[in-house]
C-alpha cells in the first residue's frame, strides 16, 4: 500500500473491501480481533478505529485515525493485522488517506 508522502501529524483512513464469496464471515471476524488490537494499549497511537457492513450488502469499511505515518505502520506490523491480509480473503478493496483538518 502505498502512503502519500506528503501526510503530516494525523491523519485518517477510509478502507472498504469486499470479500471472497462466502468469507464475509471470516472477514468481519477477523475485523473484530483487528479492532480489539487497534483499541488497546498495544497501538496506543490508533486513535481511532471503526468498521461498519454495508446495509444490504457485502462491503466491509473501516474508518482509521492515527497519530502518525509511524502509527499506521506499526498497526500493519500486529499479528492481527498480518494474519487477515495473509489470509487473502479480499475480493476488491480501495483505500483513501485524509490530512486531518482543524475546520
Amino acid at each position: 500500500m502505498q502512503i502519500p508522502s506528503n501526510i503530516t501529524g494525523p491523519f485518517m483512513i477510509v478502507a472498504r473491501i469486499t470479500p471472497k464469496p462466502g468469507k464475509t464471515t471470516e472477514v468481519i471476524d477477523r475485523m473484530t480481533k483487528i479492532k480489539a488490537n487497534a483499541d488497546s494499549q498495544t497501538e496506543p497511537e490508533c486513535l481511532e478505529w471503526r468498521v461498519g457492513k454495508e446495509l444490504g450488502g457485502e462491503t466491509i469499511t473501516t474508518i482509521e485515525k492515527y497519530s502518525s505515518v509511524e502509527a499506521f505502520m506499526h498497526h500493519t506490523k500486529q499479528p492481527a493485522f498480518q494474519q487477515f491480509v495473509a489470509a487473502n480473503l479480499v475480493d476488491t478493496k480501495s483505500v483513501e488517506f485524509f490530512q486531518e483538518m482543524n475546520a
